[in-house]
């Protein structure tokens, strides 16, 4: 038992194991990812509701395990392209005991006012004209 303890504090172990969760991390990084493309396709109007029943079931077409992004799952439409909308729904996945799951859909693309400054020099007056 202390030989295999001192084997798990030794440096080379250990910076094995660093690699190991960093791999790991990099590919749940790139499954979220993935996931939130789907969902940005699957909700290309922003009157589309999507949840994440639609998300995980078309990620499952593409060969990935409905676990595979695990606790991340819930950050799939936190990136600012979604917003909440205030209906829940039941879940329908097997495994997932009912929980009630948030109704999303594509945020609104913002339209940018475009601030222009005029000035009038025979008047001496300056205007703004939001466009």
């Amino acid at each position: 038992m202390r030989e295999r303890r001192k084997q798990d504090h030794d440096g080379r172990d250990s910076s094995r194991r660093q690699r190991d969760a960093e791999r790991r991390r990099e590919a749940r990084r790139r499954v979220l990812e993935f996931a939130r493309d789907v969902a940005k396709r699957y909700a290309a109007t922003p009157v589309t509701p999507v949840t994440l029943d639609d998300v995980m079931a078309r990620i499952e077409l593409f060969g990935h395990a409905p676990d595979v992004l695990g606790t991340a799952a819930g950050a799939v439409f936190r990136d600012g392209a979604f917003e909440r909308t205030r209906c829940v729904v039941r879940s329908r996945r097997r495994g997932s005991g009912g929980r009630f799951l948030v109704v999303w859909r594509r945020r609104l693309p913002r339209r940018r006012l475009g601030r222009v400054v005029e000035r009038d020099r025979a008047s001496q007056r300056t205007s703004i004209v939001l466009r």
